[in-house]
């Protein structure tokens, strides 16, 4: 027996019998290590809010019978607590690479159809268990000729499973119903046409027959399978092959074309080297190499009638397509039988089939390993990891080392595309990890950019009239009609930055007596849907959804989910780094409704949760005369509530959610986890070879660190662009002269950054004078560039030395030019244009409209410019600016009332004066007056009695924008420190008299209190 092959056979190659893990498991709690000792107490300071403790999320959920469902399901259902350390313990058992990845997937799936809640959090004794339980016979010698390889195929095709799951007193019945099971039950599992039909002249009388039976009749057939025989047959049939179909010397396959034999189970075939194309329906293909298709067929499919319940496709090498859109049960399929398609050699391969596809199994064990490169996933239903009544795998493993990417530039082509193991997965529904009863489902891809999809078919009517089924990512469900209950379904992404896009059901969510998981390794992800799902349990199910790192964000159109769960039922979303954004809508961020527990934890990052104040962010629903329960615990980071929520709160919502955020400690930003965020060094910089230049700098080696000096600094860069930057101004003023032959060039931002470090390091070490002189210069130089980067320089460097060139720039005829030069006079904090800048101000726009019916409003961009410089620097134009108050632009009066706050002390009296004049009430010019109270709004202007008694009468304005204007101020004041405690009392007496006869919702809004 080969070393892999010994491997495979050990390992996993089947697996079934399970036991509970043994002593040797370090067991020291419940859960593990999946939550830190902060995270636990900060859940019980959260459940102590509400008089409850750990022991109350155990009320019992398993209302209904549950026929069949899982022990670990069961358990898990009971305490919540126990989803994510289950989840943890599966990650972790189904690891490897190569064939270890798909015996681990197996023996885990099998394993896990008796198993419990993991003691100490590891299924490691599980796993070994279930491996051990199967002894595979060696394998018989490596073919070495084309004859004998047939052969070996044969024999692996030959090993024909047994399924006899009949029932009945007569041998007539008992065929009948076994014709019925294989008939009806790959649409019961998929819930949609799985054809062709296997016995079409006998459809219509096997309709007949299963219509006179009870309704659970075809259920309680299925259950009879034994799934943990169909997971040893699997093994026993393929692990020969795999295990040493790599080591096939060149002699075992045809050189010149295919060689094809009929045997009783089915068509065989060996490949070439070359470019094949496989057509129609095949038992067995083993092809060495090349581009190869495989369309329109059959293959590595059992479809389950007598000598049709094993399919195998290996194929060694090469971008491969397989294309059987219009064909069911094909590449990876297996009804009441095994089948296994290994694609080998990290090419970019093409999947695209009908339902039941790519790693599905009603009644059987089907696998589907693609060993890496970037590949396409396309299916309608029942696909990529779905099962029902067995184990279905879609294994997308990485074998070869991730390619190096520099973080100090942009990926330049050509780009070897497969060594990113980027892979698109796109479904109808009921895809990406999917279980019905008796079934495990497991999606698992290693690394890569990878995006989810499923939807866009089925509508979800009548619920929605423009939203549609997804049942994928993690969904398992059972069979509420039969009280049968569903699987364990679980998508396992290790790596990558990755998309998860649905609409209703997906995305780690449980229906009946069913646990749905997703797992999720790394990255900053994104995870979209409508309803139902983020780690969401329905109906006595279990829902779980764990991102262990980076910045993620989640996002739900309507509800609910993200850690909520709806009538006996449990559910938990974890994210345990990164800064991550919520948006629930509704019955969301840890919502128990009727009867549920619902937990959102997220360990770290500065997190901002967006959802509807009134629909269930975070709160309970009682039902059936008691309670639910939600919690959300959020630790360290500065977070952002849409609510009354806030860094270090305890609070208490619907009956009964409860929430908890632990605030930072000091400014500390909390651990973001995965990937480092993109302003930051990897810690693996290396510094280019020319910063580490010694001696006078020739034109080579000045554009090579002034080309670095330019890039952006993000990423590595922030540690290497500084060091070249200091290399130059290390050169001294003899670089000036390359530096200024570049400012026709370069005036982008980034160049605009290296000037400023460049030439401001170089004016610190005695070179001033020159810098300036270099400056003035090219201020007055006929090239447009030049000037323009120059005058920038001036501002960025505040050479206060040059200011009178720069007023003289107001005068410029090019209309850009003089409001650049504004700002420059305001960067320098220089009044030389002051008296120009005040006829920039003169607007006409009080003037009577023109023939066209359009007013002269003035130069918008000067009137900016010029409030920047006057405002800015503290003059008092109030005689320029006064008509501005009700100017019809409001960026002009947004940025009028921004400045008289931010500089108020200063222009106090002015704002003081305008409020208290009387033409401000006789020609009710209301905007200009709600530019003045905008202006008091954003200061910290504290009213006197006159100023605090104007405000309160402008409570009896005709116009409801005043008042409210003026009920939004009286409330700023009340949040200010010192205001006078009578004229404060005065003047919140009578907002409070007179919000009791408003009728205007706005008012009544901006006059709440805070």
């Amino acid at each position: 027996m080969s070393r892999r092959l010994a491997r495979l056979a050990c390992l996993a190659a089947a697996l079934v019998a399970t036991v509970p893990a043994t002593a040797a498991d370090p067991a020291p709690s419940p859960y593990g290590a999946t939550y830190t000792a902060e995270e636990l107490a900060a859940l019980d300071r959260a459940l102590h809010a509400g008089n409850c403790t750990r022991e109350d999320l155990t009320f019992r959920k398993d209302m209904a019978k549950g026929i069949g469902c899982f022990p670990v399901v069961k358990e898990l259902l009971r305490d919540p607590l126990l989803i994510a350390p289950t989840m943890d313990a599966i990650a972790a058992a189904v690891d490897g690479k190569g064939l270890d990845l798909v015996t681990a997937a197996l023996a885990t799936a099998a394993g896990l159809r008796t198993a419990g809640a993991p003691a100490g959090g590891s299924y490691a004794a599980m796993r070994t268990t279930a491996a051990k339980a199967l002894a595979v016979p060696a394998a018989p010698m490596a073919p070495v000729t084309p004859a004998q390889a047939l052969v070996f195929l044969e024999g692996v095709v030959g090993r024909q499973p047994e399924v006899d799951v009949t029932a009945g007193d007569t041998e007539a019945e008992r065929a009948v119903s076994a014709m019925a099971l294989r008939h009806a039950l790959p649409e019961a599992m998929a819930w949609h046409p799985v054809g062709p039909a296997p016995y079409p002249d006998r459809a219509e009388a096997l309709d007949t027959f299963l219509k006179g039976k009870p309704q659970a009749y075809l259920h309680d057939l299925a259950a009879r399978l034994d799934v943990p025989a169909l997971a040893r047959a699997w093994a026993e049939a393929f692990a020969p092959l795999l295990g040493s179909v790599a080591s096939w010397p060149p002699e075992a396959f045809p050189t010149d074309a295919p060689v094809v034999r009929e045997t009783p189970f089915g068509r065989i075939a060996l490949g070439t080297t070359g470019d094949e194309t496989w057509v129609g329906d095949y038992a067995a293909i083993v092809d060495p190499g090349g581009d190869d298709r495989y369309e329109r067929g059959r293959f590595a499919a059992a479809f389950g009638t007598d000598g049709r319940r094993v399919g195998v496709v290996v194929d060694l090498g090469g971008d491969d397509v397989y294309d059987a859109r219009g064909t069911d049960v094909t590449f990876g399929a297996a009804i009441l039988g095994v089948a296994a398609l290994v694609d080998l050699g990290g090419g970019n391969d093409r999947y695209a089939a009908g339902h039941g596809s790519l790693g599905a199994a009603a009644g059987g064990v089907a696998v589907l390993y693609d060993d890496g490169g970037s590949d396409r996933y396309d299916a309608k239903t029942f696909t990529m990891g779905a099962a029902g009544f067995g184990i279905g795998l879609l294994l997308d493993d990485a074998t070869k080392p991730a390619p190096v990417v520099r973080t100090d530039e942009e990926t330049k082509d050509p780009v070897d595309i497969a060594a990113f193991d980027d892979d698109r997965l796109v479904a109808w529904a009921n895809a990406q990890a999917f279980a019905r009863p008796g079934g495990v489902a497991l999606c698992v891809n290693r690394r890569g950019n990878d995006v989810y999809e499923a939807g866009g078919v089925y509508l979800h009517a009548p619920l929605f009239s423009d939203r549609y089924q997804s049942f994928s990512q993690g969904f398992a469900i059972g069979a509420r009609d039969v009280d049968y209950a569903g699987g364990i379904a679980m998508v396992l992404d290790r790596d990558g930055n990755d998309r998860y896009l649905g609409d209703v059901y997906d995305q780690g969510v449980g229906y009946w007596y069913a646990a749905g998981l997703l797992w999720d390794g790394g990255g900053h992800d994104l995870y979209e849907m409508t309803q139902y799902g983020q780690g969401s349990g329905i109906h006595l199910a279990v829902g779980g959804l764990v991102d262990v790192a980076g910045s993620d964000a989640y996002v739900m159109h309507s509800g609910l989910g993200q850690g909520g769960s709806h009538d006996f039922a449990a559910s938990v979303l974890h994210d345990r780094g990164g800064n991550d954004r919520y948006h629930g809508n509704t019955s969301c961020n840890g919502c128990g409704l009727t009867n549920a527990v619902g937990l959102h934890l997220d360990r770290a990052g500065d997190d901002t949760y967006a959802a509807r104040r009134d629909g269930g962010f975070n709160g309970g629903r009682p039902a059936r005369g008691f309670g639910s329960v939600g919690v959300l615990v959020d630790l360290a980071g500065k977070d952002d509530y849409l609510g009354t929520m806030k860094d270090g709160d305890v609070w208490r919502g619907m009956d009964v959610g409860l929430g908890v955020d632990v605030a930072p400690a000091g400014d500390r930003p909390g651990p973001g986890g995965g990937t480092p965020a993109a302003d930051q060094p990897s810690g693996k910089v290396e510094l280019p070879a020319v910063t580490r230049h010694e001696g006078p700098l020739d034109d080579k080696v000045f554009d090579e660190l002034w080309a670095i000096a330019c890039r952006w600094e993000v990423g590595d860069n922030r540690a290497i662009v500084p060091v070249a930057r200091k290399r130059l101004v290390a050169a001294g003023k003899d670089v000036l002269p390359r530096l200024e032959a570049r400012m026709e060039k370069d005036d982008s931002g980034l160049e605009v950054r290296a000037y400023v470090d460049v030439l401001t390091g170089l004016a610190e070490a005695g070179a001033r004078a020159d810098v300036v002189a270099l400056l003035g210069r090219n201020l007055a130089s006929p090239v447009d560039r030049r000037m323009r980067l120059a005058l920038t320089l001036v501002g960025e460097m505040k050479v206060a030395e040059l200011a009178d060139r720069v007023a003289a720039l107001l005068d410029a005829k090019d209309p850009s030019l003089p409001r650049r030069a504004a700002g420059v006079l305001q960067a320098l904090g220089s009044h030389a244009g002051d008296d120009r800048l005040r006829g920039w101000l003169a607007s006409g726009h009080r003037a009577a409209a023109g023939p066209d019916g359009v007013r002269d409003l003035g130069d918008e961009a000067r009137i900016l410019a010029a409030l920047g410089v006057l405002l800015g620097l503290e003059s008092d134009p109030r005689k320029e600016v006064e008509h501005l108050l009700d100017h019809p632009l409001v960026s002009v009066r947004s940025r009028l009332a921004t400045l008289l706050a931010e500089h108020g002390p200063r222009y106090a009296a002015t704002l003081r004066s305008w409020l208290l004049q009387g033409t401000f009430f006789e020609d009710a010019r209301s905007r200009g007056l709600r530019t003045v109270l905008d202006a008091y709004t954003r200061s910290t202007l504290e009213p006197d009695v006159s100023v605090g008694r104007a405000v309160a009468a402008l409570l009896a304005h005709g116009d409801w924008g005043v008042r409210a204007d003026a009920a939004r101020l009286i409330r700023r004041w009340q949040a200010l420190p010192k205001v006078d405690a009578a004229v404060l009392d005065e003047i919140v007496g009578v907002l409070e008299k007179h919000l009791a006869n408003e009728t205007d919702p706005y008012v009544r809004t901006q006059g709440a209190k805070r």
